[in-house]
């Protein structure tokens, strides 16, 4: 005959007290059906054979919570997402601001507005969007993001196509290709904006092939998103994240 030993605290605590405890952002969900409101841990039989809890819950999340304390992020973007509001800027103020309020340190770089706070003890940099807006005359030194890429540990947030094409919204739609298609000598506006007559394809480059290959993991927003670049970039077997856009009232 089976006998059952309930192994746990005295203690209880809702799903919304733990929360709590952690000091983040909390969203509500709606309630569903099946749902267990209480669920009491019988540890009479655990206790009579001598063992008991000798930790509480409140105090494992306060130590989970120090040994975060002193954690350092990189964030490297094109536009800071706490002065614009895209959608993938969105995104990241979420995560930064989320970051922030468990105890991590996030430092950004940036083009707009031009910010240099990268420190090269971070335990992680976070790259985004690095080639957003073309048109602008005001670039990364290539040369910073190659030695972020080699002595770094780094993930790639991808909003949109701007890592992986210089021309607007992915004319081609994908296609795998040497030399764009869309790219000619005789597009004067678009090669002045670009301050390029190169026909090559930007994805071909090899920083960028660098910078989705060597990532610890490339977030997209949308599966379709990733399938394209993926496919692009022959990067379908590399570890990644698809993310849900933040959408404003």
């Amino acid at each position: 005959m089976a006998i059952e030993f309930g192994i746990g605290s005295e203690e209880g605590f809702s799903v919304l007290e733990v929360a709590k405890m952690f000091n983040g952002q909390i969203e509500m969900l709606p309630e569903r059906k099946g749902n267990r409101m209480t669920a009491d841990v019988m540890a009479d039989k655990t206790k009579a054979l001598g063992w008991s809890a000798k930790r509480t819950l409140k105090d494992y999340i306060e130590q989970l919570k120090e040994n975060n304390q002193g954690w350092k992020i990189n964030y490297v973007a094109y536009l800071d997402p706490f002065h614009f509001n895209g959608g993938g800027e969105m995104i990241m103020n979420d995560l930064l601001t989320y970051a922030k309020s468990i105890g991590y340190e996030v430092n950004i770089t940036s083009i707009r507005p031009f910010k240099t706070n990268y420190k090269k003890d971070a335990d992680l940099t976070i790259l985004s969007d690095l080639f957003n807006e073309p048109t602008l005359s005001e670039k990364f030194d290539l040369n910073f993001i190659e030695k972020i890429i080699a002595s770094d540990r780094y993930i790639h947030f991808d909003n949109s196509y701007v890592d992986s094409c210089d021309l607007s919204y992915l004319p081609c739609i994908g296609e795998n290709q040497k030399k764009c298609k869309q790219k000619s000598i005789f597009n004067i506006k678009s090669n002045i904006q670009r301050r390029s007559f190169s026909k090559k394809c930007f994805q071909t480059d090899s920083l960028i092939q660098k910078i989705y290959n060597k990532s610890l993991a490339n977030i997209f927003l949308s599966p379709l998103h990733y399938s394209k670049v993926s496919k692009m970039l022959n990067i379908e077997n590399n570890p990644y994240f698809i993310l849900r856009p933040t959408v404003g009232c």
